[in-house]
């Protein structure tokens, strides 16, 4: 979701996805993938650009601004489908097909 008020790095969003996709509800991808298409993924999405000044436990880490993780069923259109998908919906992720 986004909020200019909020950050999240990379590595939390790579165990989120990794939680999410383990679960069965998206097509889980290794690590290396996963990062080399979050970019374009944030980007497309949210137009949030990755960071390299995000800062965790007194140190900096690459991440992204602007945005958080929402666990409250947070819907996705698809450009592909015009359907809504929803985590945990069992439907193909499109927004990793980048």
């Amino acid at each position: 979701m986004w909020d200019p008020t909020t950050d999240v790095t990379s590595a939390e969003l790579w165990r989120f996805f990794a939680e999410v996709a383990a679960s069965g509800e998206v097509r889980p991808l290794p690590k290396a993938e996963f990062l080399r298409r979050l970019p374009a993924v944030m980007a497309r999405l949210f137009g949030s650009l990755k960071s390299h000044n995000i800062v965790r436990a007194g140190h900096r880490v690459r991440g992204f601004r602007g945005v958080d993780i929402r666990l409250d069923g947070y819907e996705l259109e698809s450009e592909s489908e015009g359907e809504p998908k929803t985590i945990g919906s069992q439907k193909p992720n499109h927004a990793w097909d980048v």
